[in-house]
């Protein structure tokens, strides 16, 4: 499904009251490998938002046992990019541009990915995410530039 299409069917699943979470999570991620490894849970989707939350597990650990970097980097990624399609009316995205601050390692899960839209142009969006630890604390801080596809 292209995102033309998917924005198109979750405004209409939005506007009938349905389960948004639910569809996201078996068009989004069943099927796609990577998702399913890291095993994301969305929490919540929409205006600029989104959560998603991710196990600690040491398939995804570097050595000394925190989540590796490049973890961090895709579900900070994916965050922001979620919450960019959120506010994306039909187009498709791509990440320009994405920093990411690693303050503290992950090593405490289930872990809690945010990502929320700072600023929407008509191309390009910022974003910014962050990384909770099972105790809440602030892990790693991102901040991206998504730019939208006209077709």
């Amino acid at each position: 499904m292209s995102i033309n299409n998917l924005m198109k069917y979750l405004r209409e699943l939005r506007e009938r009251g349905e389960d948004i979470i639910s569809y996201l999570e078996q068009m989004v991620y069943k099927g796609n490998p990577l998702y399913e490894y890291i095993e994301f849970k969305i929490l919540e989707f929409g205006d600029g938002i989104f959560k998603v939350s991710f196990p600690y597990k040491k398939e995804l650990c570097r050595i000394g046992g925190s989540i590796h970097g490049g973890i961090i980097m895709t579900a900070i990624d994916h965050a922001c990019g979620m919450a960019v399609l959120s506010v994306n009316e039909g187009r498709d995205q791509v990440t320009v541009e994405l920093k990411v601050n690693f303050i503290k390692p992950l090593l405490k899960g289930p872990f809690t990915a945010i990502g929320k839209v700072v600023k929407k142009g008509r191309r390009i969006v910022i974003a910014e995410g962050e990384i909770y630890d099972a105790n809440k604390e602030l892990c790693a801080l991102g901040m991206g530039t998504w730019y939208l596809i006209y077709e």
